[in-house]
C-alpha cells in the first residue's frame, strides 16, 4: 500500500479586518508543486483569491497535492460596519449673517467640509445655501459620510418711516413697509408692537431715532431706523401800551416767532410784530389775537385784551347874576 502524506496547508488573509465594501486577499500554501486549492464558501479556486464579504466570516481552504492527498485550513475575515453619520443643525437654517451649530453622531472622529472642520460640534456661518459633507471614522478605522444642505435665509428688507417733521403737540405716525412681527423702541421710553404705531400728542422728548426690530416669515430678524424731528411751537410774548385814551396811539407788541399775523376788533389785521393803531377809538377795544409761526411752520396763538377809554364830555353852565352876588361855577362829564 502507498501512504499518501497529508499536506500541511497554510492560509492567511490580508488584511484580516476590513470595512464593509472593502476586499481582502486570501493566500493559501502547502499543497506543493502541482497542488490545487478550493475555498469555501464561494467555491473559489487558486492559491490566491480576493473576497469582499458583507459580514465577518470564516473561510476554509482545501489544499490537494499532486498525489491527491488533501488537508484544510481556516482563516477569518473580520468585517467592520461603516458608521452611520447623523447631522443635526441647530437652528435648522441660517439667517444671513448668523451661524448654526452642527452636532455629529455615529462615529469616533469627524471632518466637515467645506471648511475642513474637525470634531463635533462645529459652528458654520455660510453666506449662501451650502451642502455640508461629514466624514466620520469609527474606532475600527471605517469611514462613513453624510450630507446636509443648510439653507441660508436672506434677512427681511424693510423701510421704517414717519410723517415728520411734526410740530410739538401734533400726532407722530410711524410705519414699516414689510409684513412681519415688530418691536418698536424710541425716545421718551416709546415701545410698540404695531406696524403703524402713533403718538397722538408729541413733545420734544419724542425727538430722535426710532428703531424697529422685525422678524420675517422665514424666522430671520433685522432692524431699521427712522429719524424723527419734533419742531417746537414758538413761545409768544404779547402785550400792549393800554389802556390808552381815545385819539392816542395803541401799540401792540409781539415776539418769539418768525412771522406774525394779528387780528382784532373792527376787522383789524396786521402781519408785523408790533403794529400801531393811531388814532385809537373806543371801538378798537377788545381782544387781539396773534398767530406766530416758527421753525417748521409750527404755530402758536396768544391773546391780549386792550381798552381804549373815550375822552370825557365836559359841560359847564352859563350864569346870569346880579352885581355883588356870588357866581357858582360847575362842570360835568369828568372825574
Amino acid at each position: 500500500a502507498v501512504c499518501c502524506p497529508q499536506p500541511t496547508i497554510t492560509a492567511v488573509a490580508n488584511p484580516t479586518a476590513i470595512c464593509a465594501g472593502q476586499s481582502s486577499t486570501l493566500t493559501a500554501g502547502g499543497a506543493g508543486v502541482g497542488g490545487t486549492y478550493t475555498w469555501q464558501p464561494g467555491g473559489m479556486t487558486g492559491s490566491v483569491t480576493v473576497v469582499s464579504p458583507t459580514a465577518t466570516i470564516i473561510y476554509t481552504v482545501t489544499g490537494t497535492t499532486s498525489l491527491n492527498c488533501s488537508n484544510t485550513r481556516t482563516v477569518q475575515v473580520i468585517v467592520n460596519p461603516i458608521p452611520t453619520i447623523t447631522i443635526t443643525a441647530t437652528p435648522s437654517f441660517v439667517c444671513l449673517g448668523s451661524s448654526t451649530t452642527l452636532n455629529l453622531t455615529g462615529a469616533n472622529s469627524y471632518t466637515t467640509n467645506p471648511g475642513g472642520l474637525v470634531g463635533t460640534p462645529v459652528v458654520v456661518s455660510p453666506t449662501v445655501t451650502t451642502t455640508y459633507t461629514v466624514s466620520g471614522t469609527s474606532t475600527a478605522g471605517c469611514v462613513g459620510t453624510s450630507t446636509l444642505q443648510l439653507q441660508v435665509v436672506p434677512l427681511p428688507t424693510v423701510t421704517a418711516s414717519n410723517n415728520g417733521p411734526v410740530c410739538a403737540g401734533s400726532p407722530l405716525n410711524l410705519s414699516v413697509t414689510t409684513q412681519a412681527t415688530y418691536t418698536w423702541s424710541g425716545p421718551g421710553a416709546f415701545a410698540s408692537n404695531l406696524q403703524f404705531p402713533t403718538i397722538p400728542v408729541t413733545s420734544l422728548a419724542n425727538n430722535g431715532q426710532f428703531t424697529v426690530a422685525f422678524t420675517g416669515a422665514g424666522g430671520c430678524s433685522n432692524t431699521a431706523v427712522t429719524n424723527v424731528v419734533i419742531n417746537p411751537s414758538p413761545t409768544l410774548i404779547v402785550g400792549s401800551n393800554g389802556p390808552v385814551c381815545q385819539n392816542t396811539s395803541l401799540n401792540l407788541t409781539g415776539s418769539g416767532a418768525l412771522t406774525y399775523l394779528w387780528s382784532g376788533p373792527l376787522g383789524f389785521t396786521s402781519n408785523v410784530a408790533n403794529p400801531v393803531i393811531n388814532p385809537a377809538m373806543p371801538a378798537n377795544s377788545g381782544v387781539y389775537s396773534l398767530i406766530g409761526t416758527g421753525v417748521g411752520n409750527c404755530t402758536a396763538v396768544a391773546n391780549v385784551t386792550v381798552t381804549v377809554n373815550p375822552l370825557p364830555n365836559v359841560t359847564t353852565g352859563n350864569h346870569v347874576v346880579c352885581e355883588n352876588s356870588p357866581i357858582n361855577h360847575f362842570a360835568n362829564g369828568a372825574t
